[in-house]
């Protein structure tokens, strides 16, 4: 651990003794585990109370100021074997016969064994190499003055051919007639991010020219809130929420039916296409207010059906949160926080009235790496049985690695992995996670792309959830959750 990761840690204890969610001793243990090494050797840990900086110099505690890290490091030191500390068992909470525990850690799942690297060998002595004999001169080196003056001459003769064809060949259009139309069938709208495109959508758009055999409008409000209408047939086809995806994909998550994704492209400004239906942006008033009373995010989240949508915006959504010896886990800033606090954790909250029985089901969450460990993993659970002991997980740890497995009474049961995928980010950049369980077939997909598929039929359905975990050799991590979306395919 370095002394970064180690103020993180204590600052997420600080914020949970301060809510009132660990009581003074619990703190003041856990502050107590803090421990570094520098590269001499020596342990330095930080203050309960102050939160400053302390080294054993001998047998006393002396406040100081941690060195400077360098430029390179090529490891972090251990501590030596009678001062180290052994890691804390990891606990499962105990519950009452029928009861839903806030959460469940369970060890992580096997890790791919590391290739063993083989001795190097001395290398031999270099002997002196003999001057290379002249190289000759290639024959564009020794006639290139001619072969320049020929390409001249060349584009020469091709300019004076279209200007014959312009002039004499196409009289009516001339030579933009023959080049202009296929300039304008290639040109393709370039798509915009899913940020620009939550900014151009907000407003009325109108279904229009031949594709107008009936009026519909669409109306997308800018805290996610949408309603489609029909003036002609005086009906109001659907209302709900909204979500602009990875590349040309719109959700649309209609109140109470199922999920609906539709292609989109921009054409400009104000020329919408949606399914290849061109809309175009309207003052018109149809009459038809936007039917939900408030943003997606502060809306209760209906744990009886899908789909099912959370910001994490309202911190009554009724996630669980709770601060343990082990994890610390709760809404944070609009965002829900997973910090854990102990090696090889799997920590995942879940619903307050976890009574969602989903078999055929797509889930979607984004995932932002907040340790600073490349380690540290995400992922999605379905299928979570009522005792949450078995469930299928789909992850991604921010050093590459993608995984799909299951976890059925204690026993992991590796499905499919890979590492160093392009398709993760690393660094403290965030990962868009989809996992697809439809019957036996399980995928993951990662910021847009298939990272990995399986197949199993262990486990038939069950409630969703997301997780985070720590590697067997890594003491501390923080994930930070938003945007988590289950609907189905």
């Amino acid at each position: 651990m370095d002394f970064q990761t180690a103020e993180r840690q204590y600052q997420v204890l600080r914020k949970a003794l301060e809510a009132g969610r660990i009581s003074p001793e619990e703190y003041r243990a856990l502050v107590k585990r803090i421990v570094v090494y520098d590269e001499q050797n020596r342990r330095w840990q930080l203050g309960p109370a102050s939160g400053e900086w302390h080294r054993l110099d001998g047998k006393q505690w002396v406040k100081d100021t941690p060195p400077a890290p360098a430029e390179e490091q090529p490891g972090e030191p251990q501590p030596p074997a009678a001062q180290a500390e052994p890691p804390a068992a990891a606990s499962v909470e105990q519950t009452s016969p029928g009861q839903q525990p806030a959460v469940m850690d369970f060890p992580a799942p096997p890790a791919a064994p590391a290739a063993s690297q083989p001795a190097a060998a001395a290398p031999p002595k270099k002997a002196r190499k003999p001057a290379p004999p002249p190289k000759k001169k290639s024959f564009v080196a020794r006639y290139w003055p001619l072969l320049a003056l020929g390409l001249i001459l060349l584009g020469g003769l091709v300019l004076a051919g279209l200007y014959v064809l312009g002039q004499y060949l196409l009289p009516e259009t001339g030579l933009a007639g023959l080049v202009q139309p296929a300039i304008q069938d290639t040109a393709t709208p370039a798509a915009p991010t899913p940020a620009a495109a939550e900014s151009w959508l907000p407003g009325t758009w109108k279904r229009s020219g031949e594709d107008a055999a009936y009026d519909i409008f669409y109306q997308f409000a800018p805290d996610g809130r949408f309603v489609k209408t029909s003036p002609s047939l005086r009906e109001t086809q659907g209302f709900g929420v909204y979500r602009v995806l990875e590349g040309r994909e719109l959700l649309l998550l209609f109140s109470g039916a199922a999920a609906e994704s539709i292609p989109f492209q921009f054409d400009g400004e104000n020329n919408l296409l949606l399914y290849g239906v061109r809309f175009t942006r309207s003052d018109e008033s149809v009459g038809a207010p936007l039917a939900t009373p408030s943003a997606p995010g502060s809306l209760p989240v209906s744990t009886q059906g899908l789909p099912l949508m959370d910001d994490f915006s309202n911190i009554y959504s009724g996630w669980s949160q709770e601060t343990s010896p082990f994890a610390s886990y709760g809404y944070e800033e609009g965002k829900y926080s997973i910090a854990i606090l102990e090696k090889d954790l799997l920590f995942f909250p879940v619903l307050r009235d976890n009574s969602l029985n989903a078999g055929d089901v797509v889930l979607e969450v984004k995932a932002e790496n907040a340790s600073g460990e490349e380690t540290t993993a995400a992922g999605l659970i379905c299928r979570l049985n009522q005792p949450g002991t078995s469930f299928y997980t789909f992850e991604v740890s921010w050093d590459g690695g993608v995984f799909i497995g299951k976890y059925i009474d204690g026993v992991w049961t590796e499905l499919a992995r890979q590492s160093d995928h392009p398709a993760v980010q690393r660094g403290d950049l965030p990962n868009r996670l989809k996992a697809v369980c439809l019957g036996q077939t399980l995928e993951l997909y990662v910021n847009g792309t298939l990272a990995l598929q399986a197949r199993d039929s262990s486990l038939p359905s069950g409630a969703p959830a997301f997780y985070a975990r720590t590697a067997p050799d890594q003491l501390s991590g923080v994930v930070l959750f938003d945007d988590f979306l289950a609907y189905q395919p």
